[in-house]
């Protein structure tokens, strides 16, 4: 059983920074730079390393997955308690505000950036890469997080942290052109608070749509997977 401690909190976030700087950074800093950009498979990369390097340097303290899709899932699930599951999403949440922060701080002294554009932020309709309706995107958000869930938690503690990776990876390919990438509440409001305007209004829909999807799969899990150990507050 793993307690709430000072030490496991900031591994919970400083992975949540590490995979939000990851993401998003190399989104922001590198998908459209002339010649060289690393396009879409380059930011849908950088999500799948930042988790299995965030897995597999900080996973052994940290206790809640560094998003909050696998934070609810895993509660879901039956296999995280509800006090752990709350500090695990204020824990990411805080280190992904951080992240997006540190993001902007290298950023915003570009004369032609504009963080009013996006920010990698995700959205809808004309916030949408591909003009993507709002059910439309609920609909992708919602399945690629049951999905989510449903690997990770079929995956077993040793191999977590690389399913999750792959299958964050893959979420990211196929939610790019749908609303920015990715899966994740955390990334979706951080930077959101510094896009601002529409980006932070459309936040409904990544908030609604993944949690639904994640403890969709996490109540799915049960059935799958029924040996889940409960760890409790």
């Amino acid at each position: 059983m793993q307690k709430i401690s000072v030490v496991s909190l900031l591994a919970e976030g400083l992975g949540s920074a590490w995979l939000l700087l990851c993401g998003s950074g190399v989104a922001v800093l590198a998908a459209g730079f002339p010649v060289l950009g690393v396009g879409f498979l380059g930011i849908s990369l950088a999500w799948g390393l930042g988790m299995m390097t965030a897995g597999w340097g900080l996973g052994e303290k940290a206790f809640a997955g560094f998003t909050p899709v696998i934070a609810v899932g895993r509660w879901s699930a039956g296999e995280l308690s509800a006090l752990h599951c709350l500090y695990g999403l204020l824990a990411q949440m805080v280190g992904s505000i951080l992240g997006a922060g540190i993001l902007f701080l290298m950023v915003c002294r570009i004369p032609s950036f504009d963080v009013h554009q996006g920010f990698a932020g995700n959205g809808y309709d004309v916030l949408s890469p591909g003009g993507f309706t709002a059910e439309g995107v609920a609909l992708a958000e919602c399945v690629m997080a049951f999905f989510l869930i449903i690997l990770v938690q079929g995956s077993g503690q040793s191999r977590r942290y690389l399913v999750a990776a792959g299958a964050m990876m893959l979420t990211s390919m196929l939610t790019v052109t749908v609303d920015n990438a990715m899966v994740s509440p955390a990334k979706s409001i951080a930077v959101a608070i510094f896009a601002g305007g529409d980006w932070f209004r459309q936040q409904w829909v990544f908030l609604l749509a993944p949690f639904s999807g994640s403890v969709a799969g996490g109540v799915c899990s049960r059935f799958l997977f029924p040996a889940q150990p409960v760890t409790t507050g």
